[in-house]
């Protein structure tokens, strides 16, 4: 649509329109007023309105009816005006229809004597509300403050907020959200009318840095209730580390999945660790005061493995166990989530062309011979099925039971079982 018409008699609205910009100029002669007693049609209020404003240099609500290549056709109560492209807006003009049956404030710029030419402005206006709407959020502007703007553009590192009075802020991509993002897309859209707290307003307010994310509530309060040492946990991996990789189990909460506590046999390079995958596992520990949540992909033991050990393992028993890693020292096996000893490289041998470091690997099922249990020192001590220690401790315990009631003593009767062997 090039032009709207309007309703109004010809003669009140000008087909003509300023060749440049309009200075304000004052009626030669006032239009006919009427005396105060007298009563006034529709049309004499509105052009008392009209001449009122203009000599008190006050704005006046008026209706944009239709528009043309140079400007827009304005009704003021029924009084024809022109308002120049120009002077629509303080930027560019939008689409015409975007204005289209909208009320807005203008001032009178020029009016002649018979007020059947009046040019008016709505960009004086705009630029008066402007500043009164800067200096209000100067004062405003503290750290701390709660302040609405709108999203008028996003970049890589953060999405730009027009908070009005030509006034603009930026919310860094960290402070849009809790959530781990990459893009700001991800948490915000060009045109959303956002709430963000200000963080620092700097050069008198032409810098000002803004946080959406301060004004979410923190995930991690609350978070020991929801999370205990030792529960499961479902999550989604978000990225790997040298260290470890990190998996968020809650919108805005992610623990550390050390390097260490891969399952058995596992590694960071395997398919089902891969960013974007879901996996599950056990809590380790939980620091809600320094935010820092530590899981693994191996049960956690519910209470303490030492615990009563003696009731479950008994020096020189053999048991099965997992081989969890080699150190430079032998390998660590597994007996029971918590509860690891370790197989010493001297008691391994290997075939001929092989290390003993490569004896056994990772997540591999063995047999194991228990040498000696620490609960003081927690220390356990294996060896390899069928190994024997002169004078252990496991011989003598059990051949003393098989001989109570001979004149032998108990350890002289275990050495000399020993010897016959």
């Amino acid at each position: 649509m090039n032009e709207a018409s309007t309703d109004l008699p010809i003669e009140e609205v000008s087909s003509s329109q300023p060749s440049s910009e309009p200075t304000p100029k004052a009626p030669s002669a006032e239009p006919q007023s009427t005396p105060p007693d007298a009563k006034q049609t529709p049309r004499q209020k509105a052009l008392a309105a009209v001449l009122e404003s203009f000599e008190s240099k006050s704005p006046i609500e008026g209706t944009i009816i239709g528009w043309n290549k140079g400007g827009f056709h304005v009704s003021l109560a029924g009084i024809g005006a022109f308002c120049p492209r120009s002077q629509v807006e303080l930027g560019n003009p939008r689409n015409p229809a975007v204005y289209m049956d909208k009320v807005f404030p203008f001032e009178i710029l020029e009016m002649d004597e018979l007020a059947r030419r009046i040019v008016v402005s709505r960009k004086g206006v705009l630029s008066q509300e402007r500043e009164g709407h800067r200096e209000r959020l100067r004062k405003e502007m503290t750290p701390g403050a709660v302040l609405e703007g709108r999203v008028d553009s996003l970049s890589p590192f953060g999405a730009f907020v027009d908070l009005g009075g030509g006034i603009r802020g930026l919310i860094h991509v960290s402070e849009l959200t809790r959530r781990r993002i990459e893009n700001p897309e991800e948490a915000v859209s060009v045109g959303a009318v956002l709430k963000e707290q200000v963080l620092k307003a700097e050069k008198g307010g032409k810098r000002i840095s803004l946080s959406r994310r301060a004004l979410e509530p923190n995930p991690w309060d609350g978070i020991e209730e929801r999370l205990q040492r030792g529960s499961t946990f479902e999550g989604k991996v978000i990225r790997h580390a040298d260290f470890g990789i990190f998996i968020e189990v809650e919108d805005g909460v992610e623990g550390l999945l050390h390097s260490s506590q891969l399952a058995i046999g596992s590694s960071a390079s395997n398919e089902a660790l891969a960013p974007g995958q879901t996996v599950t596992g056990w809590v380790r520990e939980v620091d809600s005061g320094r935010n820092r949540l530590s899981l693994t992909l191996r049960e956690v033991p519910t209470g303490d493995p030492w615990d009563g050990i003696a009731d479950r393992y008994e020096e020189g028993s053999v048991v099965e166990g997992q081989v969890e890693q080699s150190s430079r020292h032998g390998f660590f096996v597994a007996l029971e989530p918590g509860l690891t000893g370790l197989l010493p490289f001297s008691a391994v041998s290997a075939p001929a062309g092989r290390r003993r470091e490569d004896a056994y690997r990772p997540g591999q099922k063995i047999q194991v011979s228990i040498m000696e249990l620490d609960k003081k020192r927690r220390r356990l001590s294996l060896g390899l099925e069928g190994d024997r220690a002169a004078g252990s401790k496991a011989d003598i315990h059990t051949y003393g039971k098989t001989q109570s009631g001979s004149g032998l003593n108990t350890m002289a009767a275990a050495f000399a079982k020993l010897q016959q062997q």
